[in-house]
């Protein structure tokens, strides 16, 4: 065939079409022109060789490719089905001579608009016209065209380009008035920026002469469909022949567009929507809850924790239904769970995530098996949720053990012993941990009695005199005052030094002292093992003070020397610094007892009784000792034991006050009822009593570099027996604090504690022997036994009694003490002091107060009795029983009158500071 040269109109276009070829193999092609004269020389075709083929065939229209939707199962979630589809698909017929290389898979929600471009052909002439064309798009361009050309032969021209799948072409008009409407089917040029195109080699010519014009207007622009999306699948194996692809991450119940066009390097043949044209995933009852958990809410309850499913199916969740049973089967009740319960799920968001539920009026200790549903329209999810664990039972913490025990074993250990908890919240005691605390003072400790859960317990007040220098030239002496008393002690003084010296002042008793040298100088402390008072709560004492001024008064004394001078002490930036560093019976409950007539002339007389949880005490005298009410209430055993100190109200007639501290129960104790049988004599006046708080008992802090623990495997000790282990490792001479928990598993901690009792406990030996045991005889039945006392105290800080043994020697055989030997205690002899009263004439009269570690007496009148001095005594709360004895007083050679008031500490113990007596014209002396 021949066409009009789209270059020259003298010359002409041939074309041959060679057919029955081989797709996809390459062929060489020459040609060469033959007239009469023969066959001139061959040219090579460009380019110079080419293989025959096309873009795949398209794939089938009936079972080509097929959508589908996946079912929920055992391998399958409801998220997978509710949000996938299936495409499956044949290979095409024919690969038209090149290998399939991949399938480009497309899938909508809702069709876009195809686009529309007009190719117009326009003659000025009108007259009919001639020649090619030739069509670009995306970078591939057509063969040449004529213009005559049919819509079919337009559309398989344009559908042989790599860079278009699917167009339809209505051509309308006659030459020269040809119009193509080219409709995209597949690809959205004006999306992607792009045209069909005009190639320069299209040359046409009409029969006047004249140039036609081709011209392309984009008619409708295209627009992708809503949710539009492709995918590549690459195929690995060229002979496979059926493909499927799982589309994910798509909307349940909605509807979706699918089709698919093999390539080759060609290009995407036609596409195939798929059968049916439009699917979607199914909406379907929901995944079951995620992350469900089942723990302890108390010991009747439990709790149910979980999340929303993975899926919903595709419709909202509207509740979960929680079932629970003994039963792991849940068909306790006629093959029903023993309890469901539907819970609504909140439709604000983000909801209750997680959601959280208590299954109440459970067993305590029994084990339930849990399991949670959700529901939407189309019902409750196909298979519960089970927790982690799958089974609970409600349970508490368990109680501590009732009685926790601490005994010494060594200078360093303690024993700490109790019975299993009485109640082990549901489930067994696995574990009990045992907690400690050094309650007590060392010189050079960092101080902490700030702190008011620190250093608690200690029945004695501790207190610090550190001495320092900027240069190590320390020297010279200062003075220590108390209780407007002072001494002298040099700046080199070891402890013993600093004891004697303290223990000659008449307003100190017993102390123990310790020295730390510092890096600066040396620190004391002093441990007051008597002094203790009563000024609103029981144990603080006034304070210690020093003066490096030897002219200084007690009542200047500081308890810090800085920016103070005197010329006794010597050294660099010398400094005093007095600390309170362990208040007397800090942490422990007070109380304070009043009984009074509410008239100063009222004479108070009868009895009261107290009582505590619903336990009560004998009648007891309006003016019972401390003793005999401490006897009291330590019958009520929740109280365990108390000290007790009683002051005389001295305003009022027969009127007392008692202050009770509780030793045993530790931490806040509810006030002590009291139940009055009290009268006022006179009728002037009504019976009071009343008690008060004065002291807020505290527990501990168990933390700081002092404290220890240590966790117990409960299964090692057999059932019901006493739990014993002994702590080593403690600081000699220094008390502890002891505390026991017990685990069961519950809200994955211990239970409550128990606090030792006693409260606190020093690690310490048995005394060592005595030494130097002497006998001497008395008389024909009597025998003196002296010696010293024991070497060491084995830690306490004294020694309480002394033990006498005594057998009667057989012939010449050893005594066997532990055969019927005799033995008796002997205590420490009584504090005894004097009050001597004279005169150098028969005219004494008057009174005195008596002053006793910083509480004072009634009026004392010179003329008393033995009872009214006893009972006056006995009225200051830092004394609790004396006994006192009358006794004429004469000094030698001196013409004098007066009395000796001889006064026998009874219940006190060790070296007691002295009575001072106020005549009202000093200081108390």
């Amino acid at each position: 065939e021949r066409l009009s040269s789209y270059n020259n109109v003298d010359e002409v276009f041939n074309y041959y079409l060679i057919d029955d070829l081989i797709p996809g193999v390459e062929y060489f092609v020459r040609i060469s022109a033959v007239n009469e004269a023969g066959t001139g020389v061959s040219s090579r075709s460009s380019p110079l060789s080419l293989a025959p083929g096309s873009k795949p065939t398209d794939l089938e229209d009936q079972n080509g490719v097929t959508a589908t939707t996946i079912m929920a199962d055992a391998t399958v979630s409801v998220m997978e089905s509710s949000s996938t589809l299936r495409v499956s698909w044949r290979a095409p017929f024919s690969d038209n001579g090149f290998g399939i290389s991949n399938y480009l898979i497309e899938y909508w929600v809702s069709n876009g608009v195809n686009e529309v471009q007009e190719i117009a052909l326009q003659s000025l002439t009108g007259s009919s016209s001639q020649g090619t064309f030739t069509l670009n798009y995306g970078g591939d361009t057509t063969d040449s065209l004529s213009i005559d050309s049919s819509a079919e032969y337009i559309k398989s021209a344009l559908e042989s380009l790599s860079t278009i799948r699917a167009v339809r072409v209505w051509r309308s008009g006659v030459n020269p008035d040809y119009k193509w409407a080219v409709t995209f089917v597949s690809e959205y040029p004006s999306v992607s920026g792009l045209m069909l195109t005009l190639e320069d080699a299209t040359t046409l010519i009409d029969d006047s002469g004249g140039v036609p014009t081709l011209q392309i207007n984009s008619l409708t622009p295209g627009v992708l469909p809503i949710g539009y999306s492709t995918r590549i699948v690459t195929v690995e194996d060229p002979l496979q022949t059926h493909y499927r692809y799982t589309l994910t991450h798509l909307t349940a119940g909605q509807p979706y567009n699918v089709r698919v066009s093999a390539a080759n390097e060609l290009g995407y043949g036609r596409p195939q929507t798929s059968i049916p044209r439009e699917l979607a995933p199914p909406v379907q009852k929901p995944s079951s809850p995620t992350n469900v958990i089942l723990r302890v809410a108390s010991s009747q309850s439990l709790e149910v924790i979980f999340s929303k499913p993975e899926s919903d199916g595709g419709e909202t969740i509207t509740l979960y239904r929680i079932e629970w049973d003994t039963n792991p089967a849940f068909g306790s009740i006629e093959s029903s769970p023993l309890g469901s319960y539907s819970f609504v799920s909140p439709k604000n968001e983000p909801g209750c995530e997680p959601c959280t539920h208590q299954i109440t009026g459970l067993a305590k200790g029994q084990n339930y098996f849990v399991r949670v549903y959700a529901y939407n329209s189309h019902g409750y999810s196909v298979e519960p949720s089970l927790p982690s664990p799958k089974f609970e039972s409600p349970k508490t913490t368990p109680d501590p053990p009732g009685v926790v025990n601490i005994s010494p074993q060594s200078d360093t250990e303690i024993q700490v012993s109790f019975p299993p908890s009485d109640d082990d919240g549901g489930a067994p005691v696995t574990m009990y941990k045992i907690e400690w605390n050094m309650m007590g003072y060392f010189a050079g400790m960092p101080s902490m009695n700030s702190d008011h859960t620190a250093l608690l317990y200690s029945p004695h007040n501790v207190y610090t005199i550190t001495l320092s220098a900027e240069e190590d030239d320390l020297g010279g002496v200062f003075r220590i005052a108390f209780g407007g008393h002072s001494t002298e002690v040099s700046a080199k003084s070891t402890a013993n030094d600093m004891k004697l010296a303290l223990e000659s002042l008449p307003t100190v008793g017993s102390t123990i002292v310790s020295r730390e040298s510092m890096s600066n100088g040396p620190t004391w402390a002093i441990t007051f093992l008597i002094n203790h008072a009563n000024v609103g709560k029981y144990g603080p004492i006034e304070s210690l003070t020093v003066s490096t001024d030897p002219a200084a008064l007690p009542q200047m004394f500081v308890t810090d020397t800085l920016g103070t001078s005197g010329p006794s002490l010597m050294g660099t930036g010398a400094r005093l610094v007095v600390n309170d560093e362990i208040t007397a019976f800090k942490g422990y409950e007070q109380h304070t007892l009043t009984t009074q007539c509410d008239t100063s002339a009222g004479i108070l007389g009868g009895h009261f009784a107290l009582s505590f949880q619903g336990v009560r005490t004998n009648e007891i005298p309006f003016d019972a000792s401390a003793s005999d009410l401490k006897l009291e209430l330590e019958t009520i055993a929740p109280l365990g034991t108390v000290q007790v100190a009683r002051r005389k109200i001295y305003d009022s007639i027969n009127s007392f006050q008692w202050t009770v501290i509780f030793l045993d129960r530790l931490g806040n104790v509810p006030l002590l009822d009291a139940h009055d049988h009290l009268a006022c004599s006179d009728g002037s006046g009504s019976p009071l009593i009343f008690a008060i708080e004065t002291a807020q008992g505290v527990l501990p802090r168990m933390d700081g570099p002092y404290a220890g623990e240590v966790e117990l495997n409960a299964l090692e000790f057999a059932d019901g027996n006493d739990i014993v282990h002994s702590v080593g490792g403690l600081m000699r001479g220094l008390p502890y604090h002891f505390r026991v928990s017990a685990w069961n598993g519950a809200g994955e901690s211990y239970g409550k504690t128990q606090y030792s009792m006693p409260s606190v406990m020093v690690p310490m030996n048995m005394p060592d022997s005595p030494s130097s045991v002497e006998m001497s005889t008395v008389d024909d039945s009597t025998i003196r036994i002296n010696w010293d006392a024991a070497l060491t105290r084995g830690g306490s800080h004294y020694i309480t009694k002394f033990k006498v043994e005594l057998a009667e020697k057989i012939d010449d055989a050893d005594a066997q003490y532990e055969d019927g030997a005799e033995s008796f205690d002997v205590t420490n002899a009584p504090e005894i002091q004097e009050i001597i009263l004279e005169s150098t004439a028969d005219d004494m009269g008057g009174y005195i107060i008596v002053n006793f570690m910083g509480e004072s007496s009634s009026n004392i009148y010179t003329d008393s009795g033995t009872e009214a001095i006893k009972q006056a005594l006995e009225g200051i709360s830092t004394i609790e029983t004396v006994n006192v004895s009358l006794f004429s007083h004469t000094q030698d050679s001196l013409a004098s009158y007066g009395q000796r008031w001889v006064i026998t500490f009874t219940s006190q113990h060790g070296n007691l500071p002295s009575l001072l007596v106020d005549t009202g014209s000093s200081l108390p002396s």
